[in-house]
């Protein structure tokens, strides 16, 4: 069975019961190149792009060729986790407090939360082992990177350790390199400077970005020479 998504071509099938899903009318809506599909939705608008790299502090010559999923969930959840290890300074404070004093268990509404301080230090040390965890893959999830094409010079941009702020990483073709790593998402994993890098390959504007980066950059080799 096919299920279309689309309430206007649903429309069009019942006002016209006659038509064939195999007639020349509707292949075109149904066969489209997978690559115009894939990469259409990738091209940045040129007002957006201009609002992001004046946010960035990107020089105009550098042009959007990635755009990371996500990012909206990725900073919600680092706003989160920085909020949450903010609050854990008066937390520690009190246990320490307790601790002292004997004041455990710790009752709220009538439930017993925490038993003794021996499970409320394992809670602390298993939120920071989390809050670690979170922020060493938000550090690793390039935003946005920009290219500067004459140059072959790219600024990947990266969420800072304060949420209110980003940080950029420069790198030149061919210093990005294949990463190894024992985490789901080694397959997109890579380095350039020592930086990590997620990089999601279906997210740059056009197929071949990719490979330019990991090509040395020719202009840079004979400089070097």
């Amino acid at each position: 069975m096919i299920c279309f998504k689309s309430s206007a071509f649903t429309f069009t099938l019942l006002k016209n019961r006659g038509a064939s899903l195999y007639s020349h009318n509707f292949l075109p809506c149904l066969i489209k190149p997978s690559s115009v599909i894939k990469f259409f939705h990738r091209q940045v608008n040129e007002r957006v792009e201009e609002i992001l790299r004046a946010e960035d502090k990107v020089p105009n010559s550098y042009k959007i060729i990635y755009r990371a999923p996500l990012k909206t969930y990725f900073k919600i959840t680092y706003y989160t986790t920085f909020s949450s290890l903010a609050l854990l300074v008066p937390v520690i404070g009190s246990s320490l407090y307790m601790s002292e004093f004997g004041n455990f268990p710790v009752m709220l509404y009538n439930t017993q939360v925490v038993h003794s301080a021996g499970e409320l230090y394992g809670l602390i040390g298993a939120f920071l082992l989390v809050s670690t965890q979170i922020g060493l893959v938000v550090f690793k999830y390039p935003l946005r990177i920009y290219k500067d094409s004459e140059k072959k010079h790219y600024i990947a941009v990266y969420q800072h350790f304060l949420p209110w702020q980003h940080k950029n990483e420069e790198f030149l073709a061919g210093e990005l390199k294949k990463s190894t790593s024992i985490m789901p998402w080694r397959d997109s994993m890579y380095v350039f400077r020592k930086k990590k890098a997620i990089l999601m390959e279906d997210y740059f504007t056009k197929p071949a970005e990719l490979n330019e980066m990991l090509q040395p950059n020719s202009l840079s080799k004979n400089q070097n020479t």
